[in-house]
């Protein structure tokens, strides 16, 4: 293997390789997206696929558009968790000041 084959192989930091479909289209999941309880509910569906080696990257057998359509609902789970834990420290941090300036 070449290093431009291994280029190709890499996996940034942060991800995750799923191989998808009979032709096995490889996607880069955020690992955030793992925690999706739809992305779990979809792998959790897929477990029989997934049991082998801890060692190899996931490989799903659906298609690639259903995985697509998995993977964007995964990720729009992510940035509402995130808006929401945002949103949680801008009323705790509202909090603090009202006691401080009404103190």
């Amino acid at each position: 293997m070449d290093s431009s084959d291994k280029k190709k192989k890499e996996t940034p930091e942060g991800f995750v390789p799923v191989y998808v479909g009979e032709d096995r289209t490889r996607y880069e999941v955020p690992v955030e997206c793992l925690n999706s309880f739809r992305f779990q509910a979809f792998l959790d569906q897929h477990e029989e696929e997934i049991l082998g080696s801890r060692d190899e990257p996931i490989s799903l057998l659906c298609s690639p558009n259903v995985f697509e359509t998995i993977l964007t609902l995964a990720k729009d789970d992510t940035k509402l968790l995130r808006l929401l834990e945002h949103n949680k420290n801008l009323n705790q941090s509202a909090k603090i000041y009202m006691k401080i300036s009404s103190g």
